[in-house]
Order: C-alpha cells, then structure tokens, then sequence
C-alpha cells in the first residue's frame, strides 16, 4: 500500500499545480453501450442494433431536435451521416458538440437513388457508368461533400428543358449537404444536383416534391413520384423497392457534448439577453436568404386548403345531418358510421390513405387531395353538431307550426332551423379552428404549408426554438382573429333572429 501512496500523491501534486485534470481525446466507443438518438428515415439505428452499440435508441424527425437532446443531457449521443456532420461543422454551428467519427472499416453504407419501376432505374443505372467515368460523380461529390457547403455562384445551374414527361422527385430538404432550401426559396444539395444531371440526360425536365422524410418511400410505391434521391441501400429495403446502382458510400459519425465546453458555448448563447436572441432570431430565419416568404408562401396555403375544406365541409355536414334526421335506419345507420369513422380516425392517417391509397394512382395534386381530406373531417363535425343542436329544439313549436299549417319544409326552414344554427355556431366556430389546427400535418403529402415551412427553416438553421415559437404565434394570432370573426357573425346572427 506504501508504494502506492507515494506516485498517488505525486499525481494528486500534478493536478493541483496544473489546475485540472488532463483531457482525453473522446473515441465514438466511449459511448456505445449509451442512450443513441437517430434520425427518422436513417439506418442508424438498425445499425446500433446490429453492432451492438445500443439497445436504448431515440428517433427524432429532424437532426436538430436530436442535437438538442444532445446538448441538453436528454441523450448521451447522436448517431448520424458523417456528410452531415460535415456541412455542420463547416458552417460552425454548435460549437459545443464533438463529432465522433466511425471508421470506414467498421461500418460505410452504400446509397442510391430509388425509383418506382425498373425501366427508369435501368436509366439511371446508364447515367450513373457514364457520370462515373467521366468523372461527373467525382465532382458533385467535391463540390458538396467536401467539409464546406458551396456558396451560390458555385452551385451550378442545371435547368433540363426536356421534351419527355416531367420526372417528380421526391425529396425531403433540410439535410445539409445533401438537399436544402438555398437563396430565394431554390432547393440545392447533393442530391439535387446528382436528381437534375440524371434528369437532362433523360432529355426530361423535373419536379422537386418535398415532403417528410417518412413519406418518400410511399410516394414512390404508390406512383406520386417517379424517384427518390439518395436512400442507404439494405436488405429490408431492396426487397421492397427498387435501388439504383450505388453511386456514394457514407460512414457514420456520434454527436457528443464537450464536457468542458458545453456549458460556456451555451451560457454564451444566452449572454445576449433576449433582445440579442430576438434580433439574431429575425436575422437568421426570417431575413437571411428571404426565408420569410416561406413563412407568407405556407401561411396562404394553410388558409387556402381551411377556407376550402369549411366550405365544403358544411355543404357535407348539412348533406349527413339530413340523413342523421331520417327514420330509416339503414340511412341513419350509414350517416352514424361515416361520423363515428372520420371522428375515430387521426387525421393524419386519413390524410395519407387518401393521397397514397384512394388517389395514389392519379395526378391528382396535394392540396386538392388534403382539401377532400379535411372537409371529410369537418363535415363530419358539422354533422354531428348540426343534428345536436337540432335535437335541442323544442317539438311543441314544430307542432305548433304545422297546427298553423306550416309544410314540414317551411317548419324546418322557419322554426327548426334558425334555433339550431344559433345553437350550433359556438361549436362551428370550435370546428373551424381545429381544422385550421390540424392542416398541420398535410406537410407528410409534399404540402409547405406554414408547419412545414418553419421546419424547413428549422432544418436549414438548426434554431431549436425562434420557428417553432413563430409558428405557434402566426397560429394563435390566426386563430384568434377567426374566433373574433365567428363571433361577430354569431352576434349578428342572434340580432336578426331578435328582429
């Protein structure tokens, strides 16, 4: 035991003199075995299964909620593409996170693009031998995959004026480097450049859909797109849709937080105080590359697929309420199970089985398909409110109206109705800011709606907090002048029924 006591206060000696413990170069390792958050869509967490690296895994929608749960403590580690840890580095975000690089040799996955049939991926797999060896690859690679994202007059400008069909790609931006929202609103990336170089040699020009990562591979199976740029290539997803040839290997990488920076980097974030906060907020995702008229461009859509979907919801709201009123009970019985199907089922999924199933083999658009969806669920809350407040109506004065020789019609129009739509406009108004609420989600069918919009500015500045709080603001602003609207109406209404 003396002979450890004497190297034991020798090292104790060392410290105090040098003032803190000497650093240690963190190795990806130190952390398998940890709570691991991935990306939704990415094969991280597949592969932290299979390598053993961890069995308790997060998955997040975007990259930089998962970077926040990072800096916050709420994971221990990230696991990512190294080409996105690439770009954030480069541009020197998040200072306060070390990005942990896994070696080529334990893992590198292929990628590709993937295409809804096989006479397009035969296409692709010509473009991709001949891009190869001239060298074409090689230099988008370069050109986005370096360390560093390209300024604009180096990203070129590829517009294919084809005279075939347009190719639809479906893309997913707010991935820096491989596809993101540049100036002016004009989507750029790696796979961008790779999708519109495949399109001119097609002799074709393309469409861009963006939409939520988790709904590529659906657009592509049920025929919304004709491909999809860039996927990891694994046995579970070759088995099910069609890969192109490989044309790029990605290694991975773990997103730590510095232990002994982490907590400067952000004391220093909030030292500005919240006007500093609020100013480099507006900068950033609102003024920087125009991004405000994403927000205005997702406001205007989210108002237009509501203002369309109440309308038509009413005029199906009252169509069911009449039947909701009939004796029949197989007609009454077909009204009750349409209310109780819609009422019961969220509204995303209603969305999606309409846009990949019930549409999915039509041209129809997105936003008509999200218009048919919500006024299915606002006629049905119309319906059941409607036939409610009828219900409330006193039967001595629809007697009393045929006693005077009223028609059933004349006493439903003169006596019924009036009361029940008085009664019903409270829970109309209610109805119509939960629509307004829950188009939300039309962003999962290749809508950039006002949600969208703040995401994609989310994903391009990694602002955990100033788009979300934005959109939650425009949201209550827009809703509260709508609840203000409803009841002037309401007022109105109760006037003239007065009078």
């Amino acid at each position: 035991m003396r002979r450890l006591a004497l190297p034991a206060a020798v090292f104790l000696t060392l410290i105090l003199l040098c003032g803190s413990m000497p650093a240690f170069a963190a190795d990806y390792t130190d952390y398998t075995g940890k709570t691991l958050g991935v990306a939704e869509g990415e094969v991280y967490g597949q592969l932290a299964n299979d390598l053993g690296w961890s069995d308790d895994i997060h998955t997040y929608t975007m990259l930089g909620d998962l970077l926040e749960d990072v800096r916050h403590g709420r994971i221990d580690a990230g696991v990512t593409a190294s080409v996105a840890c690439s770009a954030l580095m480069a541009e020197g975000q998040y200072t306060d996170l070390e990005f942990l690089f896994v070696p080529r040799e334990v893992y590198a996955d292929r990628n590709s693009a993937v295409f809804k049939d096989a006479a397009l991926r035969s296409r692709f797999n010509e473009w991709a031998q001949l891009a190869r060896e001239d060298g074409t690859l090689d230099e988008i690679e370069a050109r986005w995959l370096s360390g560093r994202l390209p300024q604009t007059d180096e990203i070129p400008v590829i517009s294919p004026e084809g005279t075939g069909e347009t190719l639809v790609c479906a893309i997913a931006t707010g991935y820096p480097p491989m596809a993101y929202e540049g100036d002016n609103g004009r989507i750029v990336g790696y796979e961008v450049e790779l999708a519109e170089r495949f399109a001119a040699f097609c002799n074709r020009s393309i469409r861009f859909d963006d939409m939520s990562y988790g709904a590529i591979l659906p657009a592509i199976k049920s025929g919304k797109a004709d491909f999809a740029s860039m996927f990891s290539i694994t046995d579970e997803r070759e088995a099910s849709v069609l890969f192109g040839e490989s044309v790029l290997e990605v290694t991975a990488c773990f997103i730590v937080k510095k232990p002994d920076e982490g907590a400067a980097a952000e004391s220093d974030d909030d030292g500005g105080g919240f006007l500093t906060w609020l100013e480099n907020g507006i900068e950033n995702n609102l003024i920087k590359e125009d991004r405000y008229k994403l927000v205005l461009d997702g406001l205007a859509v989210t108002l237009e697929i509501s203002l369309l979907s109440l309308v038509c919801g009413t005029v199906i709201g009252a169509f069911v309420c009449f039947l909701l009123t009939r004796k029949n009970r197989i007609v009454k019985g077909v009204a009750r199970f349409y209310c109780g199907f819609i009422h019961g089922t969220p509204e995303v999924t209603l969305l999606m089985v309409a846009y990949y199933i019930v549409f999915g083999n039509t041209s129809i658009e997105g936003p008509i398909i999200a218009v048919a969806a919500f006024s299915l669920v606002c006629g049905a809350g119309v319906a059941t409110n409607l036939s409610g407040a009828i219900d409330t109506v006193d039967t001595t004065e629809r007697e009393a109206a045929r006693a005077l020789g009223f028609s059933a019609l004349g006493t439903f129009m003169k006596i019924t109705l009036p009361q029940a739509v008085r009664r019903a406009l409270p829970a109309y108004t209610d109805n119509f800011v939960s629509l307004v609420k829950g188009t939300a989600v039309v962003g999962y069918i290749a809508i950039q709606d006002l949600t969208r919009a703040t995401d994609i500015i989310r994903s391009r500045t990694f602002d955990a907090y100033f788009p979300v709080i934005l959109s939650a603001l425009i949201y209550l602003a827009l809703t509260t002048l709508l609840i203000l609207a409803f009841k002037f109406i309401i007022n109105k209404v109760n006037e003239r029924i007065r009078t």
